[in-house]
């Protein structure tokens, strides 16, 4: 059997004989052999790969994420400051044109109607800036406590501020109205005494204060009443000015 040597590896080969010429091909054709392996695979790598459908998409990490959004931000224009004010500049002005109450002659009472069923207080207007109650029962309770507390010393003005202030965080407390109307009275406002406890009797006709509302609002017309006749008897005594310049 005869050896041939290739570098430091030597094997048999049976039967055949190789000369020097013929090994030296054979290295150069290992070797042309593993440089095209070797550029094929550098080539399949530096191929562009087609993008991956949007369900194999793989995540992205957050700092990827950043930089991609720092990237769009960077790439948008600034926004005009000029171009913005604040919300007290850009204000809508709600006010009805000049010759509204000519073209809507019913457009003011329809107004008042949808503040009253707002439950807005006087001086209020719809759309305007306005203190914002929250419907807060347990503090419209404690209201009516610190009013009668001044009701019974006989701070009327404190009391009546704390019964409005109750219906501010519970426009339906039958009681806070009542109580309101009791104020009104005693500080010689009628007209505001009147609607406060006809106010009480909208809510609760059959409540337990419902028959004193019902007297008071009689004894309110009843004063009325004495009050315009006093006033027309007034007038009659009064001599007429025309005679007591000719006498």
């Amino acid at each position: 059997m005869t050896r041939y040597r290739i570098g430091n590896f030597s094997a048999p080969v049976c039967g055949f004989k190789m000369n020097a010429g013929m090994l030296r091909s054979l290295q150069f054709l290992a070797m042309f052999l593993c440089a095209a392996v070797l550029a094929a695979a550098a080539q399949q790598k530096a191929r562009p790969q087609p993008p991956l459908p949007a369900s194999q998409v793989p995540p992205r990490s957050e700092e990827s994420q950043a930089n991609s959004d720092n990237t769009q931000s960077n790439s948008q224009p600034a926004a005009d400051s000029s171009a913005y004010s604040s919300s007290r500049a850009n204000v809508i002005d709600l006010s009805p044109p000049p010759d509204d109450s000519k073209t809507h002659p019913g457009s003011a009472e329809a107004v008042r109607e949808a503040e009253d069923a707002a439950g807005l207080a006087e001086g209020d207007a719809i759309g305007g800036v306005q203190d914002f109650h929250l419907w807060d029962p347990h503090k419209a309770a404690k209201d009516i406590e610190v009013g009668d507390f001044y009701f019974h010393q006989k701070n009327y003005p404190a009391a009546l501020d704390r019964y409005q202030e109750a219906l501010l965080y519970q426009n339906n407390n039958a009681l806070a109205a009542y109580k309101v109307g009791e104020c009104q009275e005693i500080l010689g406002a009628p007209d505001e005494a009147r609607e406060a406890y006809q106010a009480y009797l909208n809510i609760l006709p059959e409540g337990p204060l419902a028959r004193k509302a019902h007297d008071a609002l009689i004894r309110l017309e009843e004063k009325s009443d004495v009050k315009a006749a006093n006033k027309s008897d007034h007038k009659r005594a009064a001599p007429d000015p025309a005679l007591t310049q000719r006498h």
